[in-house]
């Protein structure tokens, strides 16, 4: 649900297709951009301020939706440091314009500005002691404090820091169990 327009509302249905109300959930479209790129229950986040929509593509690409309040306009856009991998998570950040913050299925963190533009510039957070898939980002009171949580047998599962992503401090750890 956009947050300053209400009347606006989102969901996905398999991969890249969605189902979009601008009525406030009284009645809902469908715009379908694959029914076969990205992931089956596919991640995305809705830039409230920008009016944008984010979501996992095909391996090392992601999808931004450039108009999802009115219109079905798309670009997919190639990212190197998601090393040929699957977005696996998004989270776009509350603190900073166009930034998204995107995990993949092959442990990778990243964060990327002008996320709106044709040339986004990515930065891989990822430590070197991360492995996994990325289940999960979020944003704490800046973007500053991040927390990444990992899926898989016997690794570390959720990850925090408070330096934007310099580095990352475990704090659970599945392998003791």
């Amino acid at each position: 649900i956009d947050q300053d327009q209400p009347q606006y509302q989102f969901c996905a249905y398999v991969y890249n297709q969605y189902r979009r109300s601008t009525d406030g959930g009284n009645s809902w479209s469908t715009i379908n951009f694959s029914g076969s790129a990205g992931q089956f229950i596919n991640p995305f986040d809705y830039d409230n301020t920008n009016n944008k929509l984010y979501a996992a593509h095909n391996a090392g690409y992601y999808l931004r939706w450039d108009d999802p309040q009115t219109g079905s306009t798309s670009s997919t856009l190639a990212i190197s440091a998601f090393n040929g991998a699957k977005v696996s998570n998004v989270k776009v950040s509350p603190f900073t314009s166009n930034r998204v913050y995107f995990g993949t299925a092959g442990g990778r963190v990243v964060r990327v500005d002008n996320a709106n533009t044709a040339s986004p510039t990515a930065t891989n957070l990822t430590s070197a002691s991360m492995a996994g898939y990325v289940s999960c980002i979020n944003v704490g009171t800046s973007d500053q404090y991040l927390i990444a949580c990992f899926s898989n047998y016997g690794v570390m599962n959720v990850w925090v820091s408070t330096d934007g992503g310099t580095t990352w401090t475990a704090i659970v750890n599945t392998t003791d169990s």
